[in-house]
């Protein structure tokens, strides 16, 4: 089926039968975003009543996701999953090594490195997997596709509002530009950088609408999923340390000019946290057998 075909086919099912009938109907595309790990691999052992989070166990939800979804799956990972936000002295460099290697297992489709991170990894002799883009001086865009929908993501530069509020607020005219020049390519259109909560919320007030979603890493709270700006853009911010991953369905493109987001109608989102109960993928396991 065209994608064309596949959108009326959402739109249809929407005015028809309302939001039940259009839950029944497969997504049109389903984001998995992760960031903010911090480098922690292991199951935080002290998260209330059971060990939340582990890459093993992302492995696993991974590869239950793409059976469900298959090729409407799309697997994102924002700054900060190598190391820390604010950096203290480098650990080790085999855990740089053992986390370039899990991660390149993990089979994202796009991650977003912090220079500082790529710093580390370098400087351990790893290196990002691919399609990992590390953050410059400038926005830039990749474009993929699933299923037919054509995502732009909007890759914030490097910058640190808490220290650099005036460069920050300057940056803000140039990924406006970049996300507006990217909409006539794309269905959806993603912002993605180490900004943190505070750098995301000037972005959304300066910018409201003009992101379809944001995905959020850095300083600040992991809230799950809010929309903003009158429903236009999703706020997508996952648990720390990799506790959990963030799973949006798209049902069907916002349309108008307000392209208002409404749950069970074009989304369906939520965290999905790594519980004790998810088995943990071996082959990610053994990579930090050593450490």
């Amino acid at each position: 089926m065209s994608r064309a075909a596949r959108f009326l086919l959402a739109a249809t099912l929407v005015a028809l039968t309302g939001t039940a009938a259009a839950a029944e109907a497969p997504p049109l595309l389903t984001l998995v975003y992760t960031a903010n790990s911090f480098g922690v691999f292991r199951a935080c052992p002290v998260c209330g009543s059971q060990a939340l989070g582990g890459l093993g166990r992302r492995a696993t939800v991974f590869r239950e996701l793409r059976e469900e979804f298959g090729d409407s799956a799309l697997f994102l990972a924002g700054p900060y999953e190598f190391a820390p936000v604010v950096v203290r002295r480098p650990e080790s460099p085999e855990l740089a090594r053992a986390l370039a290697r899990a991660y390149g297992l993990l089979g994202y489709d796009l991650g977003v490195v912090a220079p500082a991170e790529e710093g580390w990894l370098a400087a351990s002799g790893a290196a990002p997997p691919p399609r990992w883009r590390v953050l410059g001086d400038r926005p830039q865009t990749v474009t993929l596709a699933r299923a037919g929908v054509r995502v732009a993501v909007v890759l914030f530069p490097a910058a640190d509002p808490a220290r650099e509020p005036a460069r920050t607020r300057e940056l803000l005219d140039s990924v406006r530009t970049e996300a507006l020049v990217s909409r006539a390519g794309a269905d959806l259109v993603l912002g993605a950088g180490p900004w943190g909560e505070e750098g995301e919320r000037m972005l959304l007030e300066a910018a409201p609408g003009v992101f379809d979603l944001i995905l959020g890493a850095g300083r600040g709270h992991g809230q799950g999923v809010r929309p903003m700006a009158q429903g236009r853009t999703l706020w997508l911010r996952p648990p720390f340390d990799g506790r959990g991953l963030v799973v949006c369905q798209v049902r069907a493109l916002p349309q108008g000019p307000d392209r208002a987001w409404r749950s069970g109608i074009e989304y369906e989102a939520g965290v999905r946290m790594l519980e004790q109960g998810i088995p943990e993928a071996e082959a990610v396991t053994q990579v930090f057998n050593r450490l």
